[in-house]
């Protein structure tokens, strides 16, 4: 599909589509959340691509003359494009349940007569999904909308996340979601007359407590690594320092010591035949950010770097005349390293048309909505890939650094020289990367060697 003319909901609207949209924009605002009315905007434009390509009308045309054949003809088109891996069941289900809306939305309208109601086969998933959450118990999992809720009823909450927003920290993310989840566990010990603004001003250790037994209750269940009840409470920490540095709690919050434990290390190798299959996947796979992400793969391959390093180039760190790149990261600030011409090849592919994207930034990699790339978008790139490369996930975006480090130590390269490539302050943590080498060496050698079964070598 032709990704061009999908710009029904553009900033800038034409002649051929004046007023209906943002009326359409207002509907939705008087029902659903920011992110729900984001989301359905670009369902949206997705249909009215299919239409203005398949049927070959303008815009105006597309939605106005709506029928449905037109319509059954979209859902078949959906369910090729499930049958062929472009799209998940789930883009289906939300691009149909988008669809169902904005027709609803025309015929209040007297705009069009057409009605789709989602087909009973999805309808079923979704209850069926909803008993499945019944099931579970002590279970609390934040949701955008609940993320939006809160931020309208708690200006305590919205306070600190417009805080966040502020610091414009790449784990941003991570931090909203992590302390609406200690936030939503406080409210649910809490009496439901009480508001949520005054459950966090009568916080108290107790109740503080109350949610440390409950992490470590879900440690001993092995429903969460200990790892993960850490990093909850570390954020519960930022958290609850906020509200004392503003006077809103009389005390400072202290992690205790069983928590901090550091997280599993560990040293994944990719092989190579995995890796060309991922990037087979990629090339594959029709999706209008293909040069994007081999361009991500291909960097990551090479360099051995951090996704977050990824995420924090800007347009000014590439070099192609000199075919290197300028990394910036906390933990070791500046590196410019030099890259490989094929990937300096991708980078020139993306370059030409990110030069065409018109956007108040000058971050390197963006989103499919333009904003610059995130750490979880990367992941999200590596879910896909993986998934339609092996049918399940063989490895992370991690994994290729570490993967970068064994393979440096296996050709010989100095310690030095790997720990300045990889952004080492300390040597400490190449010698981690070489202790695992060393054994993964020493193990695939003892198990083949002919000499163990002669004279018991190895054992």
């Amino acid at each position: 599909m032709n990704v061009v003319l999908s710009t029904a909901f553009s900033q800038n609207p034409t002649v051929d589509q004046p007023t209906l949209f943002d009326s359409f924009s207002q509907h939705l605002e008087r029902k659903y959340s920011p992110r729900s009315i984001h989301n359905h905007r670009l369902n949206i434009n997705y249909f009215i691509t299919y239409m203005v390509n398949t049927h070959l009308l303008g815009i105006q045309q597309a939605v106005l003359n709506l029928f449905s054949t037109a319509v059954t003809g979209y859902e078949d088109f959906l369910n090729k494009q499930v049958d062929s891996q472009s799209i998940s069941k789930a883009r289906k289900k939300n691009l149909l349940s988008s669809l169902s809306i904005f027709c609803s939305f025309l015929d209040e309208e007297n705009l069009s007569p057409v009605k789709f109601n989602i087909p009973k086969t999805v309808k079923m998933k979704k209850s069926r999904l909803k008993i499945l959450k019944k099931k579970k118990e002590d279970k609390i999992s934040p949701s955008p909308s609940k993320l939006f809720t809160y931020r309208q009823n708690c200006s305590i909450f919205n306070h600190y996340l417009d805080e966040v927003e502020r610091l414009d920290l790449n784990c941003k993310r991570e931090r909203q979601y992590k302390t609406l989840y200690f936030v939503e566990f406080i409210c649910s010990t809490t009496s439901s007359d009480v508001s949520i603004d005054d459950s966090l001003r009568h916080l108290s250790p107790h109740k503080i407590k109350n949610y440390e037994n409950y992490l470590e209750r879900k440690v001993e269940l092995d429903e969460i690594e200990g790892s993960t009840a850490y990093v909850k409470l570390r954020y519960a920490k930022i958290f609850l320092d906020h509200l004392y540095l503003n006077n809103i709690i009389p005390f400072k919050y202290s992690i205790p010591p069983k928590f901090k434990q550091p997280a599993s290390r560990r040293n994944s190798f990719t092989r190579e035949e995995e890796r060309y299959k991922f990037v087979e996947a990629i090339c594959s796979n029709s999706s209008p950010h293909q040069v994007r992400n081999l361009a991500i793969v291909s960097i990551l391959i090479d360099t051995g770097c951090r996704p977050i390093e990824i995420c924090n180039l800007k347009l000014g760190d590439v070099s192609a005349t000199e075919c290197t790149l300028t990394f910036f990261s906390a933990k070791s600030q500046f590196r410019k390293l030099q890259v490989n011409k094929e990937v300096m090849a991708f980078l020139k592919d993306y370059l030409e048309i990110r030069k065409n994207i018109a956007v108040d930034t000058d971050v390197l990699f963006l989103t499919i909505e333009n904003k610059p790339i995130t750490t979880e978008s990367i992941g999200s790139i590596f879910n896909k890939y993986n998934k339609l490369a092996f049918g399940k996930n063989v490895f992370s975006a991690y994994d290729l650094r570490h993967t970068y480090a064994t393979l440096a130590l296996d050709q010989g390269e100095p310690l030095e020289t790997i720990a300045k490539t990889l952004g080492h302050k300390t040597w400490a943590s190449t010698l981690y990367y070489y202790h695992r080498n060393a054994n993964r060496l020493k193990e695939n050698t003892i198990s083949n060697n002919p000499l163990k079964q002669v004279i018991g070598f190895g054992h």
